[in-house]
């Protein structure tokens, strides 16, 4: 009799108490999945053999071994809209295809910078004006503005174009890493005695790093901080935290010189760093993750499996589950599958209208996609009768 883990699909020599491959205990309830046919309960898809996570709709099997599938189950689709399906132009397509290194490979190496203007359009040039005779610390701190203002830069042209997930990834990433050095800019300058300006900027190490789990900033610029207060233990934990994300790499490590700055330079580096963050939230305004801070949140499979735990708890938590995909989204905005995960919960908590704008937006960056292509179908079906 041929036995498999009921958490992860995998077989299971009989006898033997967790399974090798998830390491999940196996009680004498373990489920067994041998049938003529499987199919996905809420899709109705064939499955494969080894198959936990239906590969249309994204649904954990439940498996069907007493009673054959059923074709004529109802359709989860339980609201109706009559918005239009968006297919991309070959425009967006292009743009997404030149850009897409800013989500998947996060932030490039230092380049020499001499100062000067990143200009976006209307009213939106940031001038990055490194101060005469600034040091080798201090152009390499300009350097990362001026990388961030890069990424502002492809938000906006992701704008123009309509992809405004795509766009909103881009404002939110940099947002994080801009912010993140501002705020520990403010706390060294009040070390030296500077009173902090009442002006409502985001001076908390956990909300800066909501904005954007992608990037490592948050934790690096609070561990600059901490090393600063002579906190070697957080100092290292936050490094640590930081090293693990993969869009942080060595060259960063230099930007822990800003702690030894003068209160001229840390001044004059304020302004700059002030000016493209109020470009940024004029752009994409102040939204934050819901989910807890966690220094693997950079990893989108690792915020999926949350959502499915979220959605296999006792009490089924499709709020949760939402939080975690929306937060994959913003992560890799590029990638079908987070907008079919989105369009799924948010068929089940019957709003059609975010249904069709995740589907239609999914389809804008990855028209290829089989998921949203079976979503897609499923739903023009639903309409129709």
């Amino acid at each position: 009799m041929e036995i498999f883990c009921s958490n992860c699909g995998k077989e299971v020599p009989e006898g033997v108490a967790f399974c090798s491959a998830c390491g999940n205990r196996q009680d004498e309830q373990v489920q067994q999945l041998v049938q003529i046919k499987k199919h996905c309960s809420n899709c109705g898809s064939e499955l494969e053999d080894d198959e936990v996570f239906c590969a249309f709709c994204g649904q954990r099997h439940e498996w069907q071994t007493e009673q054959p599938y059923n074709s004529q189950q109802p359709t989860p689709v339980k609201k109706k809209s009559k918005a239009p399906f968006i297919i991309a132009g070959a425009a967006v397509l292009v743009v997404a295809l030149v850009v897409a290194g800013v989500f998947t490979n996060g932030f490039g190496l230092f380049g020499s910078t001499g100062g000067g203007t990143v200009t976006s359009g209307d009213n939106s040039n940031i001038n990055i004006n490194v101060p005469k005779n600034g040091s080798d610390e201090e152009k390499l701190a300009y350097g990362f503005i001026e990388l961030n203002a890069g990424i502002y830069q492809v938000g906006l042209d992701f704008t123009e174009v309509g992809a405004g997930h795509v766009a909103d990834g881009a404002f939110s990433l940099s947002l994080a890493s801009v912010s993140s050095m501002r705020y520990a800019v403010d706390c060294l300058l009040e070390m030296k005695g500077t009173t902090p300006t009442e002006d409502g900027r985001i001076r908390d190490w956990d909300a800066i790093a909501a904005m954007n789990w992608a990037s490592p900033f948050p934790y690096f610029f609070e561990g600059v901080i901490c090393g600063a207060q002579g906190d070697t233990a957080q100092e290292a934990e936050c490094y640590r935290k930081a090293t693990l994300n993969p869009n942080f790499t060595e060259d960063y490590e230099n930007l822990k010189t800003i702690a030894a700055f003068d209160q001229s330079a840390l001044e004059n580096l304020k302004t700059v760093l002030e000016e493209i963050e109020d470009k940024l939230i004029d752009s994409y305004g102040l939204w934050f993750s819901d989910i807890p801070r966690d220094e693997n949140n950079f990893d989108v499979e690792y915020l999926r499996q949350k959502a499915m735990e979220c959605l296999e708890a006792e009490e089924e938590d499709l709020l949760g589950a939402l939080s975690y995909y929306q937060a994959a989204l913003q992560l890799n905005p590029l990638d079908g599958d987070s907008y079919a995960n989105l369009v799924v919960v948010f068929i089940y908590i019957d709003d059609g209208e975010m249904t069709i704008n995740y589907l239609n937006d999914g389809l804008m960056v990855d028209p290829e996609n089989v998921r949203l292509a079976y979503l897609q179908n499923m739903i023009k079906e639903a309409l129709e009768k």
